[in-house]
């Protein structure tokens, strides 16, 4: 089963990245520009469906992202989650996204992963690919997010709603 969800989120993950590609390719004339802001905070509520442990739970990510090139589509930040279950799941984590002017947004966000049992802390290196759409209305911005994470103890996928603030 494992093998197959990774294939599907992955064949989603190139062909969206693609679509974005294409979309990017059109001539844009000059009252129809996307500014991209320098600055992102952005806040994910969702749940994350914890493939190893057969169980969904409620969860929470945020990130502060920098636009450091092409028009700051480009951008590095960090990035923090939260799945609120009964074993404590924390990711503190380096995050690179790319923005293209057609809403879609791809990272990737290597970083430590904390579990926190009773008495116990484990750390671990974790992986996360995000996928999110954005609807731009200003300043804010709110769209569909899919990510997948990746770690020692299993995988998880994580659907919510992204909210974001430009500045």
């Amino acid at each position: 089963m494992f093998n197959s969800l990774l294939k599907t989120v992955l064949l989603l993950i190139i062909t969206s990245f693609s679509v974005g590609l294409i979309a990017q390719s059109h001539d844009h004339d000059s009252a129809h520009t996307h500014l991209h802001k320098k600055h992102e905070i952005s806040l994910a509520l969702g749940a994350a469906s914890l493939f190893s442990e057969n169980k969904v739970a409620p969860a929470i990510h945020l990130h502060y992202v920098r636009g450091i090139a092409l028009d700051n589509r480009l951008g590095l930040g960090l990035a923090a989650e939260a799945i609120l279950e009964e074993h404590k799941h924390y990711a503190l984590a380096a995050v690179v996204e790319y923005k293209f002017n057609s809403g879609l947004v791809v990272g990737y966000a290597p970083g430590l992963l904390m579990l926190i049992e009773e008495t116990e802390t484990e750390y671990a290196f974790a992986q996360h690919f995000e996928l999110a759409f954005e609807f731009d209305l200003n300043k804010v911005h709110l769209g569909p997010l899919l990510e997948l994470g990746i770690e020692p103890h299993g995988v998880h996928l994580l659907y919510g709603i992204h909210c974001g603030i430009d500045f």
